[in-house]
């Protein structure tokens, strides 16, 4: 509760001293059809058509095109603003402000504290002071002074309103402060940044996008500090982007009635002289109409040629603005393929008709042609010329921008809600981790109630042992036998308990062999193994300690033996044990077995028929034998040699192993047809409180390591 409490007041802190962000947008619309003259040009109408993409058209709107000359209107790339005591100076000025003509908070009269206000609409610098800080202050009778980014005077008194230029460093300092409302000696804060940068600031902050599929609606949305700046900037963008499209239709326009005007006096010329030669072939052979097949001829004949020459001046535009290749061009050449097959077959069809006839229906075609050609041409020069004239695009401003005076950052409510909701959640996330760090078993008894297998003993934690791992560690040294060092040790006294009740574990076990192995690394079976074979061997019993451990087993650095020849190699020999025991090690009657040199294939050399032999043989000559064995959940080593053992016990250590992994080990250990007697819980803390710093790690290594 208290995190979530903080969280909430940070959160509402947070919302109290940040500053306010204010968010406007335009709607524009792109059409397929900038007008409605298209229609009437014609096949020259597809050049006017401007079916562009959005994305093209969102593009445009990003481009430094557009955004530029907004800069460059906006002044965007001058920021002015009044200085303001830190932290929760803005929050005051804009929360409870203060009269400009009334005295200043704390005394302070340099800091601004409501209602200041500076514009300034020019401002020019040397490139090194691009993003550096001058600073205005505020004088009497309408002037101001401006030190520059090194606090140097710069200029001492100049009038609002008048262009103000000195010399410093580098070059030439240009201002124009338009407006300043605050009392003297208030500061303000003056910014002058590289044009390009702020071009690609404005880029990257502009949200962009098409309302809707293939809807052709664009809304553009940006956000600043200042609402005023916001609503300029975006109507600015607007009214850029509608100017550079209707401007585009109108270079269009332009460009084809000079292509037009061009072809006009050729074109006259052409009709001139085709209407006098057919009048005069007709004076001369007095010829009144043509027969009705030769002028239905003719009339198929004049509309081909009509389409083929508005189809040839087609792609003379076209080869303007396109290369040959174009897929525009492609459609117009196969056009006209088309039309030319046609012109071809009605000139067949005219070699059918009488020779005086055919002569007639040539110059008349030629007239008529010229004059079709001419009279189309002269129409779409003025309707282009009213194109221009209408100033129209494709492009309508749909929605302007607004003044937005309540910002939509920060929102206190909902500030306070996520830090709430985040603070509870890290609070329950610190609480699990916490619960997770420390989820080994602490109880003996959970043993029990869980697993329903007897705890055989409970080793107290010994701070002697520990003194020997350090010293070991520290220096290299193989570390005394703890119940030899400290025989009346706590930890020594219950592992003597230990040796009592294996004696009524032992009764009715098929052998004496007792396997110790854990479900970790890091439990200290080996430090069990080692000190219980030798309380063992003190009470008179001939005991082998066998280290069964052939992946990194070091049980002779506890008896001060050397690995030398051991297990490995008496399980591939088959021979006699003797050869491979080291006897009366640490204590009189404790023969040691060590493991010998470490095999890469441990689990297989433990299923070798031998092996068991081995035990067998072991079994016959000592009163007990004990074998110390790897963690059962890192391999399967344990789980082959508890088939051999008579009796097994599963060693714990406090606040190491949770409750499922102490269960895949009891179940690995019982599916390899072990005997599991029960367990052995280690390193129990004197000081029941000191139950809660156990610490367990699940994930661990196990591999060869052999350590000499």
């Amino acid at each position: 509760m208290g995190g979530a409490l903080g969280a909430a007041l940070l959160g509402g802190l947070y919302a109290l001293i940040t500053k306010p962000t204010y968010e406007s947008n335009i709607l524009v619309q792109v059409e397929e059809n900038g007008n409605s003259i298209g229609s009437a040009l014609g096949d020259l109408a597809s050049m006017f058509e401007l079916k562009t993409a959005a994305t093209t058209e969102i593009e445009i709107l990003r481009s430094r095109m557009i955004l530029g000359p907004t800069v460059d209107a906006v002044h965007l790339d001058i920021d002015a603003k009044p200085t303001y005591f830190p932290l929760f100076g803005r929050f005051l000025a804009s929360r409870v402000p203060a009269p400009v003509d009334g005295a200043p908070r704390l005394n302070m009269p340099s800091f601004a504290w409501g209602n200041e206000v500076i514009d300034v609409t020019q401002m020019e610098v040397p490139s090194q002071y691009n993003g550096r800080i001058w600073t205005v202050t505020a004088l009497p009778n309408g002037q101001y002074s401006l030190r520059s980014p090194d606090d140097e005077p710069v200029v001492d008194h100049c009038d609002v309103a008048r262009v103000c230029r000195a010399t410093v460093p580098g070059g030439v300092v240009t201002v124009t402060v338009e407006r300043l409302v605050g009392r003297p000696g208030t500061r303000f804060q003056l910014v002058h940044s590289k044009r390009l940068d702020v071009i690609t600031r404005l880029q990257k902050s502009l949200n962009i996008s098409e309302q809707g599929k293939d809807s052709g609606i664009i809304s553009t949305v940006w956000r600043s500090d200042d609402p005023h700046k916001t609503q300029a900037v975006l109507n600015e963008i607007a009214r850029l982007y509608v100017k550079q499209n209707v401007d585009r239709k109108s270079a269009e326009a332009d460009n084809m009635i000079r292509f037009l005007d061009r072809q006009l006096p050729g074109l006259k010329d052409n009709l001139t002289k085709a209407e006098t030669k057919y009048n005069n072939y007709r004076t001369k052979n007095t010829i009144v109409d043509l027969p009705v097949e030769a002028q239905s001829l003719l009339n198929q004949i004049v509309q081909a040629e009509v389409q083929k020459s508005q189809l040839v001046l087609q792609r003379d535009q076209l080869l303007q603005r396109f290369t040959p290749r174009h897929p525009n061009v492609d459609a117009v050449n196969r056009q006209l393929d088309t039309v030319n097959a046609q012109i071809a077959a009605f000139n067949q069809r005219l070699k059918a008709i009488p020779a005086n006839e055919q002569d007639t229906v040539g110059l008349a075609r030629d007239a008529m042609v010229a004059q079709e050609i001419y009279t189309t041409l002269l129409n779409n020069v003025e309707q282009l010329r009213v194109l221009k004239a209408g100033k129209t695009g494709n492009v309508r401003l749909l929605d302007g921008a607004e003044l937005i005076t309540v910002p939509v950052w920060p929102r206190p409510g909902l500030i306070i809600l996520v830090a709430t909701t985040l603070g509870i959640f890290v609070g329950l996330v610190t609480a699990f981790a916490f619960k997770a760090l420390r989820s080994g078993i602490e109880d003996p008894a959970e043993v029990e109630d869980k697993f329903g297998i007897p705890v055989y003993a409970t080793i107290p934690h010994s701070d002697q042992q520990s003194t020997f791992g350090r010293i070991e560690r520290a220096g290299g040294n193989n570390a005394p036998l703890l119940a030899r060092a400290a025989p009346t040790d706590l930890a020594v006294e219950a592992i003597r308990s230990l040796r009592t009740a294996l004696q009524f574990a032992q009764f009715d076990a098929r052998n004496n062999i007792l396997m110790l192995t854990g479900p970790a690394p890091g439990v200290g079976k080996s430090f069990i193994a080692v000190n219980l074979a030798a309380l063992m061997a003190s009470s008179g019993k001939r005991v082998l300690l066998i280290d069964g451990d052939l992946r990194r087993g070091y049980l002779h650095r506890y008896v001060g033996a050397a690995r030398g020849r051991g297990l490995t190699e008496l399980i591939r020999s088959g021979g006699d044990a003797g050869e491979f025991i080291q006897p009366d090690t640490l204590v009189k009657g404790l023969d040691f077995i060590p493991t010998g040199e470490l095999p890469p294939n441990a689990a297989e050399l433990l299923l070798h028929p031998n092996f068991e032999q081995v035990l067998s043989q072991l079994s016959s000559r000592y009163d007990h034998v004990i074998v110390d064995t790897p963690p059962v959940l890192a391999v399967t080593d344990p789980a082959i040699i508890g088939r051999y053992a008579g009796v097994t016990l599963l060693v714990l250590r406090f606040g190491a192993n949770p409750p499922r992994e102490v269960e895949m080990a009891i179940k690995q250990l019982r599916q390899g047809g072990g005997t599991l007697k029960g367990v052995i819980f280690n390193d129990l803390p004197l000081n029941t409180a000191g139950y809660a710093y156990g610490k367990y790690k699940y994930a661990y290594q196990y591999e060869y390591a052999p350590r000499q």
